[in-house]
């Protein structure tokens, strides 16, 4: 198997992308959630607009929406990756873990950091990682009935699962268009198609 195939178990991509605008979920293979329980594994394909090398970073778009990934260096190599390449994300998303209001001028964006919990997920399908992502968004609504947050962030809109009660009351005092960052555990996996 090629090094960018066996790379293709991740890019830092946002998957974190539970419902990004666009995505389908995957043929009705499902993961059990932390404090959410079954959910489905999310399908996204998009494309690569830039590739930076040096900097192992690259932006990919769908239809729209335009947004960086980085890249860390235990995924590998990026010499074969080029702009134009096609990208198939899986992902599912874990709960909300932390929720913030976020500062005036903070703009839509992703950060992901080396720390993660293999425990958030059970039955994630091989070749699987995780990660956590911290998700710059306006803030779009809150459904208390479903305990589901949804966000506009620098990929478009996206509906996260909260299960902690205590942010759930946090976010039925945000009001809709305020900033706030996200934090979660996700699970996924890029291939180059």
């Amino acid at each position: 198997m090629s090094t960018l195939k066996n790379w293709s178990l991740a890019f830092a991509l946002v998957a974190g992308v539970a419902s990004w605008s666009g995505s389908q979920p995957a043929t009705a293979q499902t993961v059990i959630v932390a404090g959410v329980g079954p959910a489905a594994i999310d399908e996204l394909n998009v494309k690569v607009a830039a590739v930076d090398r040096p900097n192992r970073t690259m932006i990919v778009q769908q239809r729209q929406h335009r947004w960086l990934v980085e890249v860390p260096e235990v995924f590998g190599d990026l010499s074969k990756v080029k702009v134009g390449d096609n990208l198939e994300i899986r992902r599912i998303d874990g709960a909300i873990a932390a929720v913030t209001r976020g500062k005036k001028g903070l703009k839509p964006g992703i950060r992901y950091s080396e720390g993660k919990s293999d425990a958030v997920f059970q039955n994630l399908p091989s070749r699987f990682v995780t990660r956590t992502a911290t998700v710059t968004a306006k803030f779009n609504g809150f459904d208390p009935a479903k305990k589901i947050v949804t966000i506009d962030g620098p990929d478009g809109r996206r509906s996260l699962p909260v299960a902690d009660p205590v942010l759930a009351a946090d976010l039925q005092k945000l009001k809709r268009g305020d900033m706030i960052e996200l934090v979660f555990t996700e699970a996924f996996q890029v291939t180059l198609k």
